[in-house]
């Protein structure tokens, strides 16, 4: 904003003085004085104002001599204003506008209660190894759940005896499932109680008894199947592999046949076989089939491996096959049980065979020929 104020004064005074002695003689003087003032100043209106003021005065002395005086004063003024109100106002607005959008997603999860609770990240971890409810109070903005059921791992056989199958394995966690298959499909909850059923280990074999099979485990009717019990010695007759989950292990029969047990489809493999009595083969597991002793010398029946996942938020391995017993009397030592808890076979220098490991669905190994506890270890 500027503003501009300005003034001009200018004054002239002009005056004439007449004055006549006493004498006969006549003087006169004259003095003119002239006063001429400018005052200028803008504002908003031009206004010019002129005032011109004349006077006379004259005067006469008492004597007789004729004294005039004349006095004469001109006073001219011009007063002139301007309000051309010269401002300049310039006004510069500039606004800029910054917003921040600040949203919160809530996520609203699914409210259970059910087993051992643990965390991993977003993931709230419900543990059950035992039967148990699985109650959903509440359903969050996600109604799935993945799941992993762990069926029980058979017992292994008696005396060169094949190890125990592992437990059968269902999950929908990661890409794959038990039995080589693809994963399965999360399941969709509601709010209720989901009864959960986990099954036991079987009990180890005895004299031309197979290990006893490994329980079914099962929710949301869904069912993994127990494992599979070892072939036991018995002279005649020895015991197949038993079918299950995953497959028993075979205890020599006299014969070069595959008498493995079976696994169940998209849930573990196969038991393996024996071709000689001197070693008996391994179990199968959730992600390999049980070994088979197809050389008498040198062949070992190792059980197959479980398979690993992540559902716990670290890789764990569920559903190791236990491994075949070995014959003191051959050179054919007893086999390492599978990556998930398989259980050792019992070895030549008279180690005794293991159970499998608790809560992870591994088959028992089958026993050495010569232990002193001939029985199989239980899944």
């Amino acid at each position: 904003t500027y503003s501009t104020s300005h003034t001009t004064s200018k004054s002239t005074t002009t005056s004439w003085t007449t004055s006549w002695n006493t004498s006969h003689t006549t003087s006169q003087g004259t003095s003119k004085s002239t006063t001429t003032t400018w005052t200028t100043s803008w504002n908003t209106s031009h206004t010019t104002s002129k005032s011109t003021t004349t006077s006379w005065t004259t005067t006469y002395n008492t004597s007789h001599t004729t004294s005039q005086g004349t006095s004469k004063s001109t006073t001219t003024t011009w007063t002139t204003s301007w309000n051309t109100s010269r401002t300049t106002s310039r006004t510069t607005s500039k606004t800029t506008t910054t917003s921040w959008t600040t949203s919160w997603t809530t996520t609203h999860y699914t409210s259970a209660t059910g087993g051992t609770i643990s965390y991993s990240g977003n993931y709230k971890i419900h543990t059950f190894t035992g039967n148990g409810t699985f109650s959903v109070s509440q359903v969050g903005d996600s109604a799935t759940v993945e799941y992993l059921i762990q069926a029980g791992g058979a017992g292994g056989g008696w005396q060169d005896g094949g190890g125990g199958g592992a437990g059968g394995l269902k999950t929908s966690y990661g890409s794959t499932s038990g039995g080589g298959c693809s994963a399965e499909a999360d399941y969709t909850v509601t709010a209720q109680n989901y009864a959960v059923i986990v099954g036991a280990g079987g009990s180890g074999g005895s004299h031309a008894v197979a290990g006893g099979s490994g329980g079914n485990s099962s929710v949301f009717s869904k069912t993994s199947f127990g494992g599979g019990g070892g072939g036991s010695r018995g002279y005649n007759p020895a015991t197949y592999g038993v079918n299950g989950g995953c497959g028993g292990g075979e205890c020599y029969t006299g014969s070069n046949a595959d008498n493995g047990g079976a696994g169940t489809t998209c849930q573990g493999y196969r038991g393996g076989y024996s071709v000689d009595e001197a070693a008996s083969s391994g179990g199968g597991g959730t992600a390999q089939a049980g070994a088979s002793c197809t050389n008498p010398v040198s062949s070992v029946g190792h059980g197959g491996n479980g398979l690993a996942v992540s559902i716990t938020g670290s890789s764990v391995y569920y559903g190791g096959g236990g491994a075949g017993g070995a014959d003191p009397d051959r050179s054919a030592d007893g086999g390492n049980g599978g990556n998930g808890g398989g259980g050792n076979g019992g070895r030549l220098n008279g180690t005794h065979r293991t159970p499998g490991t608790a809560n992870t669905g591994g088959g028992g190994g089958g026993s050495s020929r010569r232990a002193s506890n001939g029985n199989g270890a239980a899944g």
